[in-house]
């Protein structure tokens, strides 16, 4: 007879108490039955197991077959036969291929499974061992590292500008190989190339690139944009700064200073911090714009000036002032200034010359010196004598450029001006102004002179004797006091020889106080051919005043009678007297000149 006992699995190992009660009856059932009590004792040792561990052969990769080892032994003192292991599916584990082993005895064995595994952390791997008709399932413990997952960006350029086009720059790293890695770039730019990327394998020594244009739309305002990078379900956030779209913007002008009516000219430049695509440049002004008032730019490249001619006119009633030329750059505004200044003329001088002249001179020089002291050109400018001129009174400039004075001569009619000081006055206008200017004239009285005169044996080819006495009736002292006589068709003057000719017709009688007189005399051949009669000489009285820079003239007109005879005895005593007069008048002006 065999009894079999059923173990409980938690026993430890040992010994342990067992009744066996055993019964006999009479098959009549009259003799009755005997009862027989046993105790014995069963001993209890370990029961039948198994350890398992698991490693991979290669590197994990999530997603993809994996080949791993399985080390099953003996985890009993007794070894395990007839023994049935069978790998299943678990919690983040797919069996591939063949998975069930048989063997007679298990002491140590190693088993290569392939299997994926879809998840990372602590993975068990169930495995099903049966012992005879006895299983249980034992877990294979495997650990897969999260995968350490590193991005950085870069941008170029490293801030942008609306309009502008951004290139980012991912760089993707792993300490742990991965595949069929899922990229996803998103941006609240327009993206020009692909944002949605799969790396079939990502590997530590092979981290990726990815590169990703991006266009910031033309209406972003300056801020900073998040822009999210997803590897592998992992979301990595980065910043991008958008600016303000500062153009450099220049706007020269020439003239740098316009008058009214000018025609403006302006040299437009303009530079951009980034590669700009479709740029629209306006223009306005309130003066009338003569160029373009527009432009369009499909692409201008960084750092690459772009150049255009403004051309704009000044209205003629413009007043002086600053006015505006506003440049739009995709509607960002830049202001520059047209200056429209003034001309301002003046007369810088009026000089008269000479500046004090005696009664009676016919006309005095005046020079007029005008200058434009203002910023811009001043147009038809005016300048006038007021007084009383001979020949031209007035000048027009039609263009007076400024700091370059011009000097303008008139002529003054003086010969009716009473002796005074006077004013020479001038004026200059132009369209904005008038300006007004004088310059004195002294008049001073001339003196005057009493000529007498008396004529002696005056016939047809003889010599005349003509004695003229000059008394200064004038206030002032009249200086270098000289006689000159004028020839004439009937009178010559008497001269012994050719070098007599030149001197013989002027006197200089020197200096002649107020009231004092002076004598002298001319020989005067008179023509055999004169007929009788009355003929006029004309002397010619200079001299000079003091402050008085021209020197005084008088004119006198002698009428001489010519009769037919001739009295020897009165024409040689007069001759000789009339040369001892002039030999005294040349001793005394040479003494004078030694003194």
């Amino acid at each position: 007879m065999f009894s079999k006992f059923y173990v409980a699995g938690w026993l430890k190992p040992g010994f342990y108490n067992a009744t066996l009660s055993v019964s006999f009856s009479s098959l009549s059932g009259y003799a009755g039955s005997v009862t027989f009590v046993k105790s014995i004792q069963l001993p209890v040792i370990s029961g039948v197991d198994v350890n398992i561990m698991a490693s991979p052969t290669q590197p994990v990769v999530i997603g993809s077959p994996t080949l791993i080892s399985l080390v099953i032994y003996q985890g009993s003192a007794a070894p395990p036969q007839n023994v049935t292991i069978r790998v299943l599916n678990g919690d983040g584990v797919r069996i591939l291929g063949n998975s069930v082993f048989t063997i007679p005895l298990l002491t140590q064995i190693q088993l290569p499974v392939q299997l994926i595994i879809t998840k990372y952390g602590g993975i068990k791997i169930p495995v099903e061992i049966c012992h005879y008709s006895i299983c249980t399932v034992k877990y294979a413990e495997l650990f897969i590292p999260s995968p350490g997952v590193t991005v950085n960006a870069v941008f170029n350029p490293p801030q942008g500008y609306p309009g502008s086009v951004v290139q980012s720059t991912f760089i993707i790293a792993t300490n742990y190989t991965m595949s069929n890695v899922g990229v996803e770039i998103r941006a609240p730019f327009k993206a020009l190339t692909s944002p949605s990327i799969l790396l079939p394998l990502l590997a530590p020594q092979s981290p990726a690139t990815i590169n990703v244009i991006f266009e910031i739309p033309k209406e972003a305002r300056p801020g900073i944009y998040p822009i999210n990078i997803t590897v592998a379900g992992a979301m990595y956030t980065f910043y991008y700064e958008v600016l303000k779209p500062e153009f450099n913007v220049v706007v020269t002008f020439n003239p740098p200073v316009a008058y009214p009516g000018a025609v403006v000219s302006g040299n437009l430049v303009i530079t951009s911090p980034f590669n700009a695509k479709d740029l629209d440049i306006l223009l306005s002004t309130p003066m009338p714009l003569l160029s373009p008032t527009g432009y369009r730019l499909p692409y201008l490249p960084q750092g690459q000036p772009y150049a255009a001619y403004v051309v704009l006119q000044v209205p003629e009633e413009t007043p002086p002032g600053k006015y505006p030329l506003t440049v739009s750059v995709n509607g960002v505004n830049y202001t520059f200034y047209v200056n429209v200044g003034a001309p301002n003329v003046v007369i810088q001088n009026v000089i008269v010359t000479p500046p004090r002249e005696l009664e009676g001179t016919p006309m005095a020089q005046v020079a007029v010196q005008v200058l434009n002291t203002g910023p811009v050109v001043a147009r038809n400018v005016t300048i006038v004598l007021l007084n009383s001129t001979i020949g031209r009174q007035s000048y027009v400039l039609d263009y007076l450029p400024p700091g370059s004075p011009v000097t303008l001569t008139y002529y003054v009619n003086t010969s009716k001006l009473p002796p005074g000081r006077y004013n020479v006055v001038a004026t200059a206008s132009w369209n904005g102004g008038v300006y007004l200017a004088n310059g004195p004239l002294d008049v001073v009285k001339k003196d005057v002179f009493k000529i007498t005169h008396k004529v002696y044996n005056v016939a047809p080819g003889s010599t005349a004797v003509l004695v003229i006495n000059i008394t200064n009736l004038g206030p002032d002292e009249a200086k270098n006091l000289r006689v000159s006589f004028t020839p004439s068709q009937v009178f010559e003057l008497h001269a012994s020889n050719i070098a007599d000719v030149a001197t013989a017709s002027v006197r200089v009688l020197g200096d002649l106080a107020p009231g004092a007189s002076v004598s002298t005399a001319f020989l005067l051949d008179v023509s055999d051919k004169t007929v009788p009669g009355v003929y006029t000489i004309t002397l010619v009285v200079t001299w000079n005043q003091t402050g008085v820079f021209m020197p005084g003239v008088q004119y006198i007109n002698i009428p001489i009678e010519v009769r037919s005879g001739i009295d020897m005895f009165v024409v040689i005593p007069l001759v000789l007297t009339a040369l001892l007069i002039i030999t005294g008048i040349v001793i005394a002006l040479r003494r004078k000149r030694r003194g």
